[in-house]
């Protein structure tokens, strides 16, 4: 039987996951009403770059660009930490 550790670690990997990254900032943009092509006209993110986030290419969503579409969902009113976009935590 598996530690309890491993199952903890086992969960938090499920929960920060590159696919798992790609659905919470899907789910946050489908939030503001922007399609990713307005997101990009709004917010020079590329449409290209939010699609591979989403779809979780390349290895998803990093640090760096949570932090920059987290500034974003700021100025749409969304309150969202980089923990949570990026680990689920929060």
């Amino acid at each position: 039987m598996p530690k309890l550790l491993d199952k903890i670690q086992d969960l938090e990997d499920s929960e920060s996951g590159p696919e798992m990254r790609g659905q919470r900032l899907k789910s946050l943009r489908m939030m503001t009403g922007l399609s990713r092509k307005a997101f990009e006209e709004q917010y020079h993110i590329s449409a290209s770059t939010i699609q591979s986030w989403e779809d979780a290419k390349a290895g998803g969503l990093t640090e760096k660009g949570a932090r920059r579409v987290i500034a974003v969902f700021k100025e749409e009113g969304i309150r969202c930490g980089v923990d949570w976009l990026l680990y689920g935590i929060g």
